[in-house]
């Protein structure tokens, strides 16, 4: 039997005293043949292979793991096709793994080094002393730390530098014992890089998210293509004019999924619902909702829109034609203003206010002929009045403004809804020469543009530009990321009678009072569109058309502006001060944002109205992978991938080469010991007690 240790059997040793006694000891052909059973060599062909399959099997796992799970963006939850592995299973897997991970790491290694030793103590220059801390496997021990700080403090001990001595000072003894192989540094080394398969455990973390389900028919709520014009323009009109009115947030209905482009700085959130963004420049996709995130292709509607404050008049575009006054009062006629009035009301019961004319609060427009000619659908611009209001109807308004919105496409191409006008997103319902249907309108290339200047009393305006543009069409959405992408155009099929009008086309006729009306085919007094008004407008040549009387502009405004208020001593509520531009362009961004949702969603946004679709599949709650918190996975996979590949190169390098035992045991170091000179095993033998 090989001796335990090598102290406590020096007998067994070469060259040692001991007597022999009887056995093979005492018969020359059985010791001879022991020795050269002894000294056979061969390859332990299963602590090679696992050396070389095991650690790059579980780098490639963890490769597998991290990637589809752990690198930022790349979570295969958040996909759209493909099936999602159970997370839990994962991470419990990495728990079994992380238990043997250790223990296979020290098998792999411990089999590795009589190879090594054989290589690296074969060479001339070899320090054999060495040979002593290979015993018992110490560099896979806490012994090795111990190793380690000793030689780290005998090469600060001997560093002059640190010690400040001059280069000819004596140096210090040396330590007795000397400093580890080059193979016990590359065991240790890989040995503590081991400890990889305790961090991974602190690299993640599971946690109960939406993935894609493999069912389709997701029940959803809002129009598609088929039902956008089977709806009443004017009541899609009015219902976003209400919501815009008292200032309800614009809150995408049910789960309430917005979808940008992959790359776009708009911020969706995937778990709560959405309010649409103050500025959809770059582009949103809104779609039908479900009471989850739902993956698939859907119908809906590519929206842009987006205002800007102005402060130089030559930022207009058409605002640039209008009729140049010094006073805006040429627009509404006042003759009589008391030098006292003030536009805010602060309790100054004295002030009154006088007006020669009985149109009140009015809406009127003018169209820009010079621009297109009369034979072309022009620019229009439209002038509005609104005097303050004291409670006479239960409403109060202590402000008195004056505004001119200009519109790229003039007032009157409102004047009529049909398919063949053009104004929705539906085809022309007149095929071509060649029997073809063709679009109504250019897509976002149809860029549709709103300035409006506001005076609020006598103050200097304030002044604000809006365009926007939208398009029909089915896209690629992923309701887990808020995303969509490969858009392409489909039109929404043309109502027998009126369609509904387009982004551009119809916030302007939400905005505006007298176009906006609760019933079809009113929404104008047709017999002012033709007839000026009985009234002289200074500096004149103007042919004025009357679109209401009686309106309500100004207080919406202040309203959607989220414009500070006050209760008063009456119990009315009144603003505090003036609109601001900021405050002018929230309003319009309400505006656009409220009528986009009722252009999706009005007469669909209840539950019974849902409807199923085809085409998307709705997403279920299972466990993910998450990054854990504590630990990096991107170091955690350097770390492996170091351990990895150090155990596949030493093992396709040295796991081939025969060798006396499996590991270092006191066989391998018995024939490692007995090929030394003299001297040094007695040395190492010195070293050893």
């Amino acid at each position: 039997m090989a001796p335990a240790s090598l102290p406590e059997n020096k007998a067994l040793l070469p060259n040692s005293n001991t007597k022999r006694g009887s056995g093979t000891a005492n018969d020359p052909k059985a010791a001879q043949g022991a020795s050269d059973q002894r000294r056979d060599k061969r390859i332990f062909i299963n602590r090679t292979l696992i050396c070389i399959v095991v650690p790059p099997a579980i780098l490639a796992y963890f490769i597998w793991t991290y990637l589809t799970w752990l690198r930022p963006g790349s979570n295969v939850a958040l996909g759209t096709s493909g099936v999602v592995p159970n997370a839990q299973y994962v991470w419990w897997s990495w728990f079994v793994i992380g238990t043997f991970g250790l223990n296979i790491s020290n098998y792999c290694l411990a089999g590795l080094e009589p190879a090594l030793l054989d290589a690296y103590f074969a060479r001339a220059n070899a320090n054999n002393e060495k040979l002593i801390y290979h015993l018992d496997k110490s560099w896979s021990t806490i012994v090795a730390w111990k190793i380690v700080v000793r030689c780290l403090w005998d090469a600060l001990a001997n560093c002059k530098w640190l010690r400040g001595t001059p280069a000819s000072s004596e140096t210090p003894a040396k330590s007795k014992k000397p400093m580890p192989s080059r193979v016990w540094v590359i065991l240790f080394c890989l040995s503590v890089l081991s400890w990889t398969f305790v961090l991974s455990g602190l690299a993640m973390s599971v946690t109960t998210e939406f993935v894609r389900g493999q069912s389709a028919n997701a029940r959803v709520l809002g129009v598609n293509e088929t039902t956008m014009n089977t709806r009443n323009p004017p009541t899609v009109l009015d219902a976003a004019y209400q919501g815009w009115r008292y200032g309800t947030p614009a809150q995408i209905p049910s789960w309430g999924s917005l979808y940008t482009e992959s790359g776009s700085t708009l911020l969706t959130n995937s778990s709560t619902p959405n309010t649409l963004p103050a500025d959809a420049s770059q582009g949103i996709f809104l779609a039908p909702q479900a009471a989850m995130p739902v993956v698939g292709s859907a119908w809906g509607l590519l929206l842009k829109y987006s205002c800007t404050p102005v402060y130089h008049m030559d930022e207009f575009s058409i605002l640039n034609y209008r009729i140049n006054s010094t006073s805006p009062r040429y627009v509404t006629n006042y003759t009589a203003v008391p030098a006292d009035f003030e536009f805010m009301n602060f309790g100054n019961d004295t002030a009154g206010l006088y007006y020669a004319n009985a149109l009140g609060n009015a809406n009127f427009y003018y169209d820009l002929d010079i621009l297109f000619g009369p034979w072309a659908a022009s620019p229009s611009i439209n002038v509005l009045s609104q005097l303050p209001t004291y409670g006479g109807d239960g409403t109060s308004l202590n402000a008195l403004g004056f505004a001119e919105i200009g519109l790229i496409r003039g007032i009157e191409d409102l004047e009529d809804l049909s398919p063949s006008a053009g104004v929705g997103y539906s085809l022309y319902p007149f095929p071509d020469q060649d029997g073809n249907l063709q679009p109504s309108y250019n897509g976002l290339e149809d860029v549709d543009f709103l300035e409006i200047l506001l005076w609020q009393g006598a103050y200097d305006n304030k002044i604000s530009k809006c365009k926007s543009s939208s398009v029909a069409g089915r896209a690629d959405i992923n309701g887990l990321t808020g995303t969509f992408s490969d858009f392409s155009r489909a039109d929404s099929k043309a109502s027998y009678l009126v369609d509904v009008p387009r982004l551009g086309i119809g916030m302007p006729a939400m905005l505006l009072p007298g176009i906006r009306s609760n019933a079809s085919y009113d929404i104008y007094n047709f017999s002012s569109l033709t007839t000026p008004l009985p009234v002289e407008y200074y500096p004149g040549g103007q042919e004025y058309k009357l679109m209401g009387t009686d309106i309500e502009w100004l207080e919406p405004l202040f309203t959607a502006a989220d414009t500070p208020v006050e209760l008063n001593l009456t119990g009315f509520v009144t603003y505090t001060r003036l609109m601001q531009r900021a405050d002018l362009q929230r309003a319009l961004e309400e505006a656009y944002k409220h009528y986009a949702l009722a252009l999706m969603f009005y007469g669909q946004e209840n539950t019974v109205d849902e409807w199923p679709n085809p085409t998307l599949n709705p997403t279920v709650k299972r466990p993910i992978l998450v990054d854990g918190g504590g630990v990096p996975p991107l170091l955690v996979l350097v770390l492996f991938s170091i351990w990895a590949s150090g155990c596949l190169v030493l093992g396709l390098a040295y796991g081939l080469r025969k060798r006396h035992s499996a590991t270092f045991d006191t066989l391998a170091f018995y024939h490692q010991f007995r090929e030394l000179r003299k001297a040094d095993r007695e040395h190492i033998l010195g070293l050893s007690s």
